[in-house]
């Protein structure tokens, strides 16, 4: 199999090809197959970019910003009145899984491309790398990555959206942000070196954060890891703002990082340093592949923190519904979060505005067990039972 490769490279990048694109992730490449691979690069005439990488020094060396992405092509459109297969252009060809899937699958090979290639001889300039729609299952993968990234002195803005990781994979990653945070300018929009510096000399007060940053497992990981949030605040431009979080693509970094920024400013008074509430009006975590019980059960026991409803003023909703890997403590753990819940919608002074969890309507429990009790005809309230469908091939 490693001979047929390695013939089908030598076939591509034979020294007559006219090929000047050539994206190669997501075939399980070893390191010895990149290592053929590079040799051949090295001689070829008119290859531009591998795995959307720039190969030409000229190019390289004057390169501002890098983006690897993982999003699917567009399918081409068919001819209406042609009935006939459709093919590729005559100059370009695809695999099938390019136009079905909108993230790429990174392999240790890929990621040791991306070491050799992205370094800081061959990309002087460089100032902003984006990773966008990527599988990266494998920490031998991501430790290739890591590598290049700390290496690229340079970076300035570092953009990490929609990676499917294994928990352990974001946590390395995680390390790898935390050690550049004090030379990153905005880490997904969030000003990361300027929250260092105010961590470090506090003079002026905390920072108001705008709308425009996206909260996912390596902005609230280093926000935890670094305690940077009693630097920052959402009670000036932000407080009229909605936090949206990437909770699909959550591991158990984000959703301890999500644990950690909850649980600060449920101890925030109004006159604390970090003073003004999070505008988050919904916590939704449906589909996710990746958390697990112990910190959806660290989230239940963080959301019975006191003083939590005055530090989430508008939270509404919490959906942890379709997560493959939670088990029994997970709904055990919800049910104590939501008798919780209801307990405290007695206190007549609590400050609660959570509806529904996991798709059952509190306020119409609450008002069914209330009729109950008065013997009065009640109905059920309304709620969402989860099923699982397999795919017919």
């Amino acid at each position: 199999a490693d001979n047929f490769l390695h013939e089908v490279l030598k076939s591509l990048l034979h020294e007559d090809s006219t090929i000047q694109e050539l994206d190669l992730r997501g075939n399980g490449l070893t390191k010895d197959d990149v290592n053929l691979l590079l040799d051949l690069v090295s001689s070829h005439r008119s290859l531009v970019r591998l795995n959307q990488i720039p190969v030409l020094e000229e190019e390289a060396a004057t390169c501002p910003t890098l983006i690897i992405d993982g999003t699917g092509m567009k399918g081409p459109e068919k001819p209406q009145e042609d009935d006939d297969d459709e093919e590729d252009p005559a100059d370009e060809a695809y695999a099938k899984e390019v136009f079905q899937h909108d993230v790429v699958r990174m392999d240790e090979g890929d990621g040791y491309v991306f070491l050799q290639l992205v370094a800081p001889n061959s990309f002087p300039e460089l100032r902003e790398v984006t990773l966008r729609k990527l599988e990266i299952p494998h920490d031998s993968t991501l430790a290739h990555i890591t590598d290049a990234l700390l290496q690229l002195r340079s970076v300035e803005v570092l953009r990490l959206s929609h990676l499917r990781l294994t928990s352990r994979g974001a946590s390395l990653l995680l390390q790898a942000v935390a050690e550049l945070a004090p030379r990153l300018t905005s880490l997904n929009g969030l000003p990361l070196a300027r929250l260092v510096q105010l961590k470090d000399h506090p003079e002026g007060g905390p920072l108001d954060l705008g709308d425009s940053i996206e909260w996912n497992d390596f902005t609230l990981g280093v926000m935890a890891r670094l305690n940077l949030w009693p630097v920052i605040s959402f009670g000036g431009a932000g407080i009229n703002k909605e936090l949206h979080l990437q909770g699909q693509s959550f591991t158990d970094v984000g959703l301890r990082g999500l644990c950690a920024m909850l649980r600060h400013f449920a101890t925030q008074g109004p006159t604390g340093r970090s003073s003004g509430a999070v505008n988050l009006t919904k916590i939704d975590l449906s589909g996710n592949l990746q958390i697990t019980d112990a910190t959806v059960a660290d989230l239940c026991h963080t959301l019975k923190t006191p003083h939590m409803g005055s530090a989430l003023r508008g939270l509404r909703e919490l959906n942890l519904r379709s997560c493959m890997r939670l088990k029994t403590r997970s709904a055990y753990e919800l049910l104590n979060f939501v008798q919780h819940v209801r307990e405290a919608a007695r206190d007549p002074g609590a400050q609660q505005n959570l509806r529904m969890v996991n798709g059952v309507d509190l306020e119409a429990l609450q008002l069914s067990s209330r009729a109950d009790r008065a013997g009065r005809a009640t109905t059920a309230p309304s709620m969402l039972l989860r099923s699982f469908l397999e795919q017919q091939g």
